[in-house]
């Protein structure tokens, strides 16, 4: 929204629900391929919402009894350098 401040005016809860439903499905789909024990997945958005962030990785631990890697955690704040915002975890099969 850094680049398109006029999409806070388009934005709605709605908008917000739908975002946070696909990119669980996403993360749903992706699970497939963390087969392995130690095996790894990393999420990433470009968004400093928790509700797109903390919380999904939150639901998705609980749900699938994944475990968060507090080591490979990274949030980058618009205000660092003038960036984007962007958000990454790991997430780590037990």
């Amino acid at each position: 929204m850094r680049r398109n401040p006029d999409l806070k005016l388009k934005f709605t809860r709605e908008n917000m629900e739908q975002i946070i439903s696909l990119q669980m499905e996403i993360l749903e789909k992706s699970l497939v391929f963390l087969r392995k024990k130690g095996g790894k997945l990393v999420y990433i958005t470009c968004s400093l919402l928790p509700e797109e962030n903390i919380e999904q990785i939150r639901k998705i631990c609980e749900k699938y009894r994944l475990e968060p890697s507090s080591e490979n955690h990274l949030q980058i704040m618009p205000e660092k350098g003038g960036m984007d915002s962007f958000f990454a975890f790991t997430l780590i099969k037990p």
